[in-house]
C-alpha cells in the first residue's frame, strides 16, 4: 500500500470515526435511563461495535474499490446497529426516530463543514476526495455538537422525552430536522472549484450559520411549547384534584351533619319510647317504633369499613350510591388505620376517583353484572396496597397509554390524579382492562 493510499485509508477511518462516534453519543446518552440492559454494559458494547465498524468498513472499501457496492459497505452494519438501538431502548419509537433525525441533522453540519474546508485547501478537488483539514474541521464541529447536546441540553431533552407523549406532535416536529438535513445535503459541493467562484464561499458560510440558528431556534420553540402544554396539563390535574377534594369534603360535611341530626333525633325518640313504655301503651309504642324504622332505617349509615373517619365517611357515601344502583360490593376489606402516614386528603383523592370511575363503569352494564370488589392491605408497615376490580363493558379507550373518561370532555384527569398522588408517595398506580373487568392496582410507600 503506497503512502498516498495509506493516508487516504487513515482519513477514511477518521471520517467514519468522527461521524459515527459523536452521532452515537448524541443518540444514546439522552436515553440511557430507558435501556433494557444496564447502561454500563450496553454503552461500551455499542461504542466498541462502532469503533470496529469504523475500521472494518474502510478495509472493505479498499478491497471492493472496483465493485458496484463500493461506498455502501457500511450501510448493512449501520442498519443492524439501528435495529439493536430500537430493541435496546424502552421508549416510544416516535421519540427515538425524532431523536435520530435531529442527530443526523446536527451531524450534517459537520459533514458540510468538511467539504467547505476541503474546498478552501484543495480548490481543484471533488466531493469524493479525502481531506485532512476537512476532517479536522468536521471533528471540531461534531464534538461541539456532542457538548451542546450531552452537556448543555441533555436534562431538558430527558424531561421532554419523559413528559410528552403525543405521537402526532413528534411526527410533525420531525419535519424541521428533515428539511435541515436535506438542505445541508444539497449544499455539498460536487466540485470544490464552485465554492471559490465569486461569493459562493461567503454565501455558503452564511447559509450554514442561518440554517443552524433556525434549527436551534425551532428546537427551543418546540421545548417551550411542550413545557407549556405539560405544565398546563399538570395544572388541570391539580385543579381537578382540588375539585375532587372539595366534593369529598362536602360528602364528609353532609355525612357528619346527618349523623348529628340523627343522634339528636334519636335522643328525642328514646325519650318518647321511655314515656310510652312507662305508660305501658303498647299499641302506640309499636306504632311509634314502626314509624321511626320506616323513616330512618333506609337512611341510616350502617357502613363501617375502617377506623379512619374521613375515609370511612367517603367509602360509606360510595357504598350507599352503589346500593342505590344495585351494585354488589360484597365485603370490602379495608385495612387503614385511624392515622396513616398518608394524608386523609390524598387517601380521599385516590378512593374518590377510583370509586367514581367504578360506579360509572357499572352503570353501563346490566344490573345483574354490576359489582365492585375493593381491598386495602398493609405490608410490614412499609407499603399500602389498594386493589379494586369492577365490572365494565370492555370499551374503555386509551390515549397515549392512559385511560380516558367516557364523559363529554374525555379528560382522563381522574386516574392521572391518582397516579400523581401515588408518585408523591414514591408509589405506583396501574390500571388495565381484561375482558369485562377493570383492574386498579395502587401501591403507596408509608
Amino acid at each position: 500500500m503506497s503512502g498516498t493510499t495509506m493516508q487516504t485509508f487513515l482519513i477514511a477511518i477518521g471520517e467514519l470515526f468522527f461521524f459515527y462516534i459523536p452521532a452515537a453519543l448524541i443518540a444514546v446518552v439522552p436515553v440511557m435511563k430507558w435501556m433494557y440492559a444496564p447502561a454500563r454494559k450496553a454503552f461500551p458494547f455499542l461504542m466498541g461495535a462502532l469503533c470496529a465498524l469504523c475500521i472494518v468498513c474502510p478495509v472493505l472499501s479498499v478491497l471492493l474499490e472496483k465493485h458496484p457496492v463500493y461506498g455502501l459497505v457500511d450501510v448493512p452494519f449501520v442498519l443492524l446497529l439501528l435495529l439493536i438501538y430500537f430493541l435496546l431502548i424502552d421508549l416510544e419509537k416516535a421519540k427515538l426516530i425524532y431523536l435520530l433525525i435531529c442527530d443526523m441533522a446536527l451531524m450534517s453540519f459537520g459533514g458540510l463543514i468538511y467539504h467547505i474546508t476541503a474546498a478552501v485547501f484543495n480548490p481543484q478537488g471533488t466531493m469524493q476526495d479525502s481531506s485532512g483539514w476537512g476532517l479536522l474541521a468536521q471533528m471540531t464541529v461534531n464534538f461541539l455538537m456532542v457538548l451542546l447536546v450531552c452537556a448543555g441540553v441533555r436534562k431538558k431533552l430527558i424531561w421532554v422525552l419523559e413528559n410528552f407523549h403525543n405521537t402526532v406532535v413528534w411526527g410533525v416536529a420531525a419535519i424541521i430536522p428533515v428539511m435541515v438535513l436535506f438542505c445541508n445535503y444539497m449544499m455539498v459541493p460536487r466540485y470544490y472549484s464552485t465554492v471559490r467562484f465569486r461569493r459562493i464561499f461567503q454565501i455558503s458560510i452564511v447559509l450554514i450559520i442561518t440554517l443552524f440558528v433556525l434549527f436551534a431556534t425551532l428546537q427551543v420553540m418546540l421545548y417551550l411549547i411542550i413545557r407549556y402544554l405539560v405544565e398546563k396539563y399538570e395544572m388541570d390535574r391539580a385543579a381537578y384534584a382540588l375539585q375532587m377534594q372539595a366534593e369529598q369534603y362536602e360528602v364528609l360535611r353532609r355525612h357528619l351533619a346527618e349523623t348529628r341530626r340523627m343522634r339528636h333525633d334519636f335522643r328525642q325518640t328514646i325519650y318518647a319510647i321511655r314515656e310510652l313504655a312507662e305508660r305501658q301503651d303498647i299499641t302506640h309504642l309499636k306504632s311509634y317504633i314502626g314509624a321511626f324504622c320506616d323513616e330512618y332505617a333506609g337512611n341510616a349509615v350502617t357502613y363501617t369499613f375502617c377506623r379512619n373517619t374521613a375515609l370511612n365517611a367517603l367509602l360509606a357515601h360510595y357504598a350507599a350510591r352503589a346500593k342505590e344502583l344495585q351494585i354488589d360490593i360484597g365485603q370490602w376489606s379495608i385495612d387503614v388505620a385511624e392515622e396513616e402516614r398518608i394524608s386523609d386528603i390524598d387517601l380521599c383523592v385516590i378512593f374518590g376517583n377510583i370509586l367514581e370511575n367504578a360506579i360509572a363503569a357499572c352503570e353501563r352494564v346490566a344490573i345483574e353484572e354490576r359489582y365492585i370488589q375493593l381491598s386495602v392491605d398493609h405490608e410490614e408497615d412499609c407499603c399500602l396496597y389498594i386493589t379494586m376490580v369492577n365490572s365494565s363493558d370492555g370499551r374503555n379507550e386509551k390515549k397515549n397509554g392512559v385511560f380516558i373518561s367516557r364523559k363529554k370532555e374525555k379528560s382522563g384527569i381522574g386516574l392521572s390524579s391518582v397516579q400523581m398522588v401515588a408518585g408523591k408517595y414514591a408509589g405506583l398506580a396501574e390500571f388495565h382492562e381484561e375482558g369485562n373487568e377493570f383492574y386498579s392496582n395502587i401501591m403507596l410507600q408509608l
